[in-house]
């Protein structure tokens, strides 16, 4: 389960912290209120392609960050322990964009291949 969405210097995103509790979430608003830069963000902490258009104008970097609770999901606890990563049933993943289009990507904290966030490696 998602606990925790955080953002920084993504788009027009200087700060955003989003706390998920237990149950259905919805993310309502009007048109421009910001519901695919949340979008973007999930996809860039689990992998999808980023470029230097993703970090805020006059910004050095972008970073995504995603807490989850493996509680309930055993496969990923297992895909975490064969892959040296496990954190007692917790998953932190991060994502850097650097303004030159490069990332960088960590889970649970040492430095990951791209490759690993999208299941293929």
């Amino acid at each position: 389960m998602l606990l925790n969405l955080n953002i920084i210097d993504l788009a027009v995103v200087k700060s955003l912290d989003l706390d998920l509790e237990k149950g259905m979430s919805v993310l309502t608003g009007e048109t421009g209120a910001g519901k695919s830069i949340l979008l973007t963000a999930l996809g860039l902490a689990l992998g999808d392609r980023a470029d230097s258009g993703y970090v805020r104008p006059e910004c050095k970097r972008a970073e995504v960050n995603l807490e989850f609770d493996l509680a309930d999901a055993p496969g990923a606890q297992q895909w975490l322990k064969e892959n040296e990563l496990d954190d007692d049933q917790h998953c932190l993943i991060r994502r850097i964009v650097n303004q030159d289009g490069r990332s960088k990507a960590y889970v649970n904290k040492p430095p990951r291949n791209l490759t690993v966030l999208a299941g293929t490696e």
